[in-house]
């Protein structure tokens, strides 16, 4: 019936493994490794959740953030841009600026992800690329398509499966 199926639609996907055990998970298809995973407790408005924390480097040197459901993930990714030229890894937020009306930021239930495009600086600096093509197309043509990858990798590992849904915020 109807019902069942909705019923089953809305339950939530519990991880698979620890948090932790994705530490040192190498994302061999896209040149990256998690060089840290664990679990902390945020609060996407008023109801205080835990999150696996997950951080990690996109050879040869994005870093990257991603934040978790541990017991409310419905299987929706979001990935955030960051502004001008970026330059840092901005603090995820359980409650991105985007979704100040959207149920899944509500209730917690987005996986989270970001990255720094490739280089720590200023964000009106472009200095850190002037003598580097490679900077250059990771910052505008590679970073984001490698940051989808490393996050399906780590949500596949994480959930058991892939996002049923992806998004992004930038």
């Amino acid at each position: 019936p109807a019902s069942a199926q909705a019923d089953a639609a809305s339950a939530a996907i519990l991880p698979v493994r620890s948090c932790a055990s994705l530490t040192g998970l190498n994302l061999s298809g896209v040149s990256a490794t998690v060089t840290s995973a664990h679990e902390v407790s945020r609060t996407p408005y008023t109801t205080k959740m835990k999150f696996c924390q997950v951080k990690g480097v996109i050879a040869p040197q994005t870093t990257f953030g991603l934040l978790l459901p541990v017991t409310t993930w419905h299987g929706q990714y979001l990935q955030e841009g960051c502004s001008t030229l970026c330059g840092s890894l901005q603090d995820l937020s359980a409650d991105p600026d985007a979704g100040i009306t959207c149920g899944a930021v509500d209730n917690g239930a987005l996986a989270i992800a970001a990255d720094d495009m490739g280089h720590t600086g200023g964000a009106a600096d472009g200095r850190w690329a002037k003598n580097s093509l490679l900077l250059r197309l990771i910052f505008g043509v590679t970073s984001e398509n490698s940051l989808d990858h490393a996050a399906g990798s780590v949500l596949s590992a994480y959930y058991g499966r892939p996002a049923s849904y992806s998004y992004y915020d930038g």
